[in-house]
Parts: C-alpha cells; structure tokens; sequence
C-alpha cells in the first residue's frame, strides 16, 4: 500500500509541524475523549492519531497497545482527505483497506469510523476514530456523537495551539526586553500581569507606548503611538465606560484590573480582549502605569458556541473541563461506588441545583433523595437507582426523558464507562418537544373548532374497518351536513358562521361518549364514528335523534339568535365494506336521500333503504 498524500500536504504537514504535538505527552483529557467515545460505539478500539509525513501516531488510544503505525498502511490517512466522516462498515468488503496489514493482520479490523480533525477547517492534522474487529453499522445517534466529540478534540488542540502561541509571545517579550531597556523594564512589568501584548503610561508626560504585539491586535501601523484618550476610543459605548473607571481607579487608588471586553479596531473588526493593568509607584505615588493586553477572540467565541459556559479550573483537568463547561448539553460522571466525579456548569443549572448540593463525592442516591425532598422526583428512589444499576452493569446506554416541575422537558442518557461508573449528558429539549406536540395537533385536527380533522378521521375509519375484519365486530359511521348554514353565513357574515361552528362541535362533543370520535371534514360537514354499544345501529338511531334534538335547538351567537337542522347519512363499518371511501360513499347516499326528502333527519344506508326518522324540514 502507498502513501496517500492531501492536496494541501506541504502545508498541512508545517501547520502540524507548527503545533508541536506530534510525539508529545500523553494527557488525561486526550484519553477521556477516547474511553467515552469507545463507550458510546460500544467498540473495544478508540484512537486520536496525528498523521505525519511517513507515520500515523496515537495522541490517545483506548484497547492499544501500540503507539504508532506506518502512514501508508493507515486507515486515517483517509479520513483526512475530506472533511467528512469516514465510515467503513466492512473493510473485508473495501477494496481500499482488504489486503490492509491492519486488516489480515493485528487488530483485525473490520469496521473503522473516524471524524478528520482540523483547528481551521483547512489543514486536516488526523482523526479522532472507533475502530470494532467485526462489521456493522452505526446508529445516526452515533455519528453525531461521533462529530461531537470530534468537535472536542478540535476544541483540545485549539486550546493546545494557543499554549503554543503564549509561549511564542512570552519569548518574543523576551528578545525585545533585551533590545531596550525601557522595553525591559516594561516586559518585566507586563510578565508580571499576563504574558502578551504590553503598554506604558507615563503620567508625569502622558507618552503611551504600545509593544508589537499590542499595535497588532488594535491593526495600526507599527509606529503607532496614541494618547489615552485614544486608546480609550477603541471601547464601544458600554465597555469605554468600565476600562474607564478601572484606569482612573488605578491612578487615584494604585488597585490593578483585570477586565474582559468588547472591542474595536483600527479596521473596524469587532473582537474581544483581555486588559490588564498595575500602578507603579515612587514613593508613594503612581506615576507610570503598565498592562497587558491579549486578543481572546477564539476563546470568546467557543464559549459563546457550545455553551457560555465558565472555565473550571481544577488544576489536573483544566483543559478538559473547559471543553465540559461550554458544552451545550450538562455533563456528569459518576464513579463505580455512584459518586460524583466531574460536571460542567450547565448540568447545574438544567436541574436548578443548589450551589451547595453538586459537590465532589456526592451520591447519585444524595442527589435524587434532595429532589425528591422538594418534589422534582417521583417515585421510589432505590427503585430508580437500583435499576439504573442494572442496566448500566448490563453494558446499556439508559436514555430517558422527564418533566421538570418548572415545565421544561430534560433528555437524560446514562452511558456505562468501560472502568466502572457512568457519564450523563443531559439537555433541555421543551422547545423541540413543544414544537413536535404543536406540528401533530396541526396535522390532526381543525383549527377552528378543535375537533378530529380529515385526515385523523380517515385514520380511525380505516382502523375500525381493520378491527371490524378482524373480529366481526361492527360500528358506525354518520356523515352530518348542517340545514341552513349557508344562509347564516351568508345573512351575518364570516364571523357568525365560524363561531355557530364552534358552538355546533361543543353540542356535538356533548352529544358522544367519550370513546366515539367526532370530526369536521370541511366547512358545515361533519364526521362520527360511534364505537360498538348493544344494537349498533339501534344505537347509531339514537345518537342520531339526540344530535337533531340538540342542533335544532337555538343558537345564540355573537348576538343574533338562529336556528338550523341536520340531515345524517349513517353507514355500517363492518368488514363487508372494501375500504373507507366505500362506507363514505354509502353514508353519502343516505346522507342525499335525507336533503331530498326535506331535510333534517337521518337516514341509514341499506336495501332497500328505509327512512328511519322525519323531523321538520
């Protein structure tokens, strides 16, 4: 097999060269990607490989030993010729990887999934990837958290080029401090404070002086220098004010800042930035202030993205975390003993969790009890728990879905971790859920009058006809169509006629048991199927003349009083019928025979057909 290079590849492989993560440390946040991502696809083989010019080599691996293969045997040098998933259901059945020595030999590989990773969208550095030594298809729900967890890796090594790029301004802070000494002086001062772009501002003679990295980021010229005021003008309305009142606070008191805001520049490009400051004093009094100053852009944007959420910073899993926090979904993670571990902030915050309560080494059974306290949880709570148990022992992904007391509605997926315990994700879903609940009602019934539109009616014909067939048990249909309507809504407008509409379904409704299903099927027409009750159509005679008693009486309606009849066509729906348009078609023909015969009253569709019942026409 050959070495499958990318179109951009001299490119590609020196920005991978500039991020100086080929062959670097092993990190714990690496290897939480691929244990939960080989949980997810229930696959004994998960990997974050950096393609290189002659190897792909493992950042992380999950059931590997190995640390690195030759490129040219690879299945992910692939996987970085396009910014799609690569998915290889059989790889026995793949001309591209059969005679693999991955394939015929160690791991066996069979199905291979993997998502090319890219901190630009450009240079594709390798592939986070699951990889089972026996074929099948994903699941849709898997891809995506496959291009999720993706997505977190991208967000690992940005955070790993920028550590990269700090530390290129940090030596180049160096080099300057030692080309001047005023320079010097202020690259020490602005170490001090954070590391990046630097400022001096001399009171006694209001010069400000601005380092490269600072004219850079506000994309003026590299002789620049301003006034304060100047500086100042770069702030939008809102955050001039706060850099403002921090820099005179900081003459008169002598405090530092430290602030994040808006920002414009000399170009007219919106960004954000980091601006910190320190007084320095002589004897006593200020007389120069020093800051630093860091385009946070990137940052800025991946926390508005994923989730605005804040950093953790526990010290051992600082990058991880702040991957966790700007997730939009909440994220928990239990231990074997069912302790908590780890969670982002959003998990706090769906579950409107005191701050005291989520706490390193909480139970799960801690947790669910408190809620239970305050009514957010029903049910026994080592029920719940011992079942979850079980089915997470068993190897299941546990999903499930609830209502907040508050309304909202939360999904919640247990996944079981390969080294005991679980993670959760959980995410507010009430919008979707409301936004399916409103396009079904739309799709089944009238907007009007509320009733069982067209569509839901033929549904339950065609199923009465199926029940009808499969157990001889016969019910009834009764096509209605309102006497006198027309000259109502012609005499007194739309508006009369729509509201007689509503106030006809209520008196229709009250008419039924609650298992019959009444329906408009389109302007004064009308729709029943009565459910099997004794004699059907004994029955359906009754609720036919109780339906005539009902309309014929007044209608007081937005002032006028007004009466109309009813003429009822019924049909059987038994399993002599062919399908619904026919028992349609025989109550229609009843339904006629009434308006011919002077309307107002019903008749049953037979032969030869009888008029059962004459009201007054």
């Amino acid at each position: 097999m050959a070495i499958l290079r990318t179109q951009n590849e001299a490119k590609r492989l020196e920005a991978l060269h500039a991020l100086q993560i080929f062959h670097s440390e092993r990190l714990p946040e690496y290897d939480a990607v691929v244990e939960a991502l080989a949980v997810v696809f229930d696959c004994p083989i998960s990997l974050i490989t950096i393609v290189a010019e002659e190897e792909q080599w493992f950042k992380a691996r999950y059931g590997l030993d190995v640390v690195a293969t030759p490129r040219e045997s690879s299945f992910c040098q692939h996987t970085i010729q396009s910014d799609d998933l690569l998915i290889v259901p059989d790889a026995h059945k793949d001309t591209r990887f059969r005679d693999s020595p991955l394939v015929v030999g160690a791991p066996h590989i069979r199905f291979y999934a993997g998502y090319p990773i890219s901190i630009d969208g450009v240079h594709r550095l390798g592939s986070l990837c699951v990889i089972d030594r026996k074929p099948r298809r994903p699941t849709k729900q898997q891809l995506q958290q496959l291009r999720r967890f993706g997505m977190l890796v991208d967000g690992l090594i940005k955070s790993h080029r920028a550590q990269i790029e700090m530390q290129k301004a940090m030596r180049v802070a160096d080099e300057e401090r030692r080309a001047a000494e005023r320079d010097r002086m202020l690259l020490e001062e602005v170490t001090n404070v954070s590391g990046v772009g630097g400022w001096d501002l001399d009171l006694e003679t209001e010069v400000v002086i601005w380092t490269d990295k600072t004219r850079e980021i506000h994309e003026v010229d590299p002789d620049h220098n301003p006034t304060l005021d100047r500086a100042l003008s770069y702030y939008p309305d809102g955050a001039r004010e706060v850099i403002s009142a921090a820099v005179e606070k900081g003459m008169e008191d002598g405090h530092d800042w430290d602030v994040e805001l808006p920002f414009v520049t000399a170009k007219g490009r919106d960004i954000w930035v980091r601006a910190a400051g320190r007084p320095v004093l002589r004897d006593g009094k200020v007389v120069r202030l020093v800051g630093a100053f860091q385009d946070v852009s990137e940052r800025k944007a991946m926390e508005t993205q994923l989730a605005r959420s804040e950093r953790l910073s526990r010290a051992r899993m600082e990058e991880l975390e702040a991957v966790l926090a700007n997730m939009r979904q909440g994220v928990s993670v239990f231990d074997a003993r069912g302790r908590l571990t780890l969670w982002n902030r959003n998990y706090v915050e769906l579950f409107r969790k005191p701050e005291d309560e989520v706490r390193e080494g909480v139970s799960l059974t801690e947790l669910i009890e408190a809620e239970k306290a305050r009514g957010e949880f029903e049910g026994d709570v080592k029920d719940y728990i011992m079942d979850l148990l079980i089915r997470l022992s068993a190897g299941e992904v546990v999903r499930a879905k609830f209502t907040h007391p508050d309304g909202r509605v939360i999904s919640a997926v247990h996944a079981p971790l390969p080294c005991g315990g679980w993670i959760g994700t959980h995410e507010d879903v009430t919008v979707s859920e409301q936004a399916v609940q409103k396009i079904e009602y739309a799709a089944t019934h009238d907007m009007l009058t509320g009733l069982a539109n067209r569509a839901k009616f033929a549904a339950a014909l065609d199923d009465a006809l199926k029940t009808a067939s499969n157990s001889d048990r016969a019910s009834e249909l009764l096509l209605l169509d309102l006497d006198r309507f027309k000259p109502i809504n012609d005499t007194y407008g739309h508006d009369v006629g729509d509201e007689l509409l509503k106030i006809v379904s209520m008196r229709l409704e009250e008419s039924m048991r609650g298992s019959d299903l009444v329906a408009r099927l389109g302007g004064d027409e009308f729709g029943v199927i009565l459910t099997r009750r004794g004699n059907a159509q004994i029955d359906s005679y009754r609720v036919a003349e109780r339906i005539i008693q009902r309309l014929g009486e007044p209608f007081s309606v937005l002032g006028h009083l007004v009466t109309i009849g009813v003429s009822i066509g019924i049909a059987r729906i038994d399993g002599a019928a062919e399908d619904g348009a026919a028992v349609m078609k025989n109550a229609d023909v009843a339904l006629y025979d009434v308006k011919n015969n002077g309307r107002n009253g019903y008749r049953f569709h037979e032969a030869p057909m009888l008029l059962r019942r004459k009201y007054g026409g």
